[in-house]
């Protein structure tokens, strides 16, 4: 997984959008803040203004984060009609010690988050592919897939022998399934709802048990 820049495919040209990574920049202040705090002795107003200081860095960490996803959020919900996203599981890639820190910094889930409520205002479609959807592995030429795929950047198809760039391979695979998705017209958002047809369940003569309609990511 790229934790430094967001890709893009609109169809025709693949583009990339460096990340800030605020967190990253930060960081030596917030450590300096951070000896100083445990240094201070407990109730003393040195120990008050070094917490302060704290806060006021991870506050300003999250507020240029926000920012950023918030503006390119907007950007791309005013020039696109249909947008196909991934849906990454955070939570499991947070357990991965070496890229949890560049992982949360990015804030994959946020982005997601924030293209979900701000695609029910103008009334775009959002779709969603599922995380388990091996768009990394899967070859775009001759949907070849590479099991023994590990985290690099360019691996060579073994079948017509391309060879591919990590994230390029992976947004052109997203945008394909996005459009099979949409075609089959399940687990997409449009105007705050779900688009396809609603399952109707048959009432049995025994106990009545109440239906859920099934709405989620793509399986």
């Amino acid at each position: 997984m790229n934790t430094k820049t967001f890709n893009f495919f609109n169809g025709r040209r693949w583009s990339q959008v460096w990340l800030p990574r605020p967190l990253l920049a930060a960081l030596s202040k917030l450590r300096t803040a951070q000896k100083r705090l445990s240094r201070c002795e407990q109730g003393s107003k040195n120990r008050k203004k070094a917490r302060s200081r704290v806060a006021h860095i991870c506050q300003r960490v999250t507020d240029l984060r926000t920012d950023f996803l918030q503006k390119l959020s907007t950007q791309l919900i005013h020039k696109n009609q249909v947008i196909m996203v991934e849906t990454p599981g955070t939570k499991n890639l947070l357990k991965n010690r070496r890229l949890a820190r560049a992982i949360s910094d990015a804030g994959f889930g946020e982005f997601v988050g924030m293209l979900e409520y701000q695609c029910k205002w103008p009334g775009r479609t959002l779709v969603k592919v599922a995380r388990f959807f091996p768009s990394s592995k899967l070859c775009c030429i001759c949907h070849q897939k590479n099991i023994d795929l590990k985290l690099q950047d360019r691996w060579t198809c073994s079948s017509c022998h391309t060879e591919h760039q990590r994230d390029e391979n992976a947004v052109v695979n997203i945008f394909v399934e996005g459009l099979r998705i949409l075609a089959e017209g399940r687990s997409v958002l449009a105007c705050g709802g779900t688009v396809g047809p609603k399952r109707e369940f048959r009432r049995g003569p025994g106990k009545q048990e109440t239906s859920s309609e099934v709405c989620g990511h793509a399986a």
